[in-house]
């Protein structure tokens, strides 16, 4: 960066002559927004994003960007106080955001520093990680700017893509709440309430395939992560291809003495919606099941 970037120094809430621009590919901050009634331009949504798509639903002005090119030259020509992003995923450079005439903040779903960059929900679900939101100041590198609020949401094993996303996107909600109430000024506290190391994840085409090499609570979580419906969790069986939505660890005594003779990492069982696996000192029970599954049968290693 050329400067420092020129957080607000008191924390106040902007007044109704404050206008926001949002920007980026998720939709939810954007109606709070509306809801607060707070003096808004026409957003900037990333062409064929979720947010996109409801803009167009809803009948508003607004226009769409798919490269970085085209957002700076918008923003150019955009009056505006205070930029929201929310899935923007470019990275703006220190001559635009260094403005001290404007605050530029950015609306994250994880709990920064942890789970910075583009797939911060999957990563924690696959890495059994605390999620959550952060709104911080914008800098110029990722998501890593001075932090204004932060929401954590306790890592659980029943959670799933589809769940986690939508907890996700509540959180996101709170905390650009509570960091307009702020004034977007920095809280330092949250700067050094971090505790552990920090993690990042970018999701990548070999991490859907289930290796049942793995501990079963790591193949659990492979599951989970990737169990929404534009992924799914991936399992080769012979030459075909089963998408896996659902896994359950069943540690059980009934199970361990009836299948005491079937191996490690063959299906034990074969019932309506699902098969049961064995896998070191537990069961797998995978569900939810798309695609060839016929050769799914009880003594088949996996």
């Amino acid at each position: 960066m050329t400067g420092e970037i020129q957080a607000p120094s008191a924390a106040r809430a902007p007044d109704s002559a404050t206008r926001f621009l949002c920007v980026g590919n998720r939709g939810f901050v954007y109606d709070r927004m509306i809801a607060l009634g707070l003096t808004l331009c026409p957003p900037i949504a990333v062409e064929g994003s979720y947010f996109h798509r409801a803009l167009e639903a809803s009948g508003q002005a607004f226009r769409t960007v798919r490269r970085k090119a085209a957002l700076l030259d918008l923003l150019a020509r955009r009056d505006f106080d205070v930029l929201v992003s929310n899935g923007c995923p470019f990275i703006l450079p220190a001559g635009v955001i260094d403005d001290p005439a404007r605050t530029f903040v950015n609306v994250h779903p994880s709990p920064l520093p942890d789970l910075p960059g583009v797939d911060p929900v999957p990563g924690a679900l696959l890495f059994g990680r605390d999620s959550g939101a952060s709104c911080h100041v914008m800098d110029a590198g990722i998501d890593t700017g001075p932090l204004i609020a932060r929401e954590v949401i306790p890592y659980d094993p029943a959670f799933d893509a589809d769940l986690l996303y939508h907890l996700s996107f509540r959180a996101e909600v709170a905390v650009f709440e509570r960091a307009l109430a702020r004034g977007f000024a920095p809280d330092p506290a949250l700067a050094a309430s971090h505790v552990g190391d920090i993690r990042s994840y970018m999701r990548r085409e070999a991490d859907l395939w289930l290796d049942f090499a793995e501990a079963p609570e790591a193949i659990a979580r492979r599951v989970a992560a990737f169990s929404n419906a534009a992924q799914g969790a991936r399992l080769r069986v012979g030459e075909a291809t089963v998408v896996v939505r659902r896994c359950a660890v069943v540690r059980n005594g009934f199970l361990t003495r009836t299948f005491a003779a079937c191996s490690d990492r063959t299906v034990v069982l074969r019932y309506g919606p699902g098969v049961l696996v064995r896998r070191a000192d537990a069961f797998l029970r995978l569900d939810g099941l798309e695609g060839d599954t016929a050769d799914l049968a009880p003594g088949v290693r996996v």
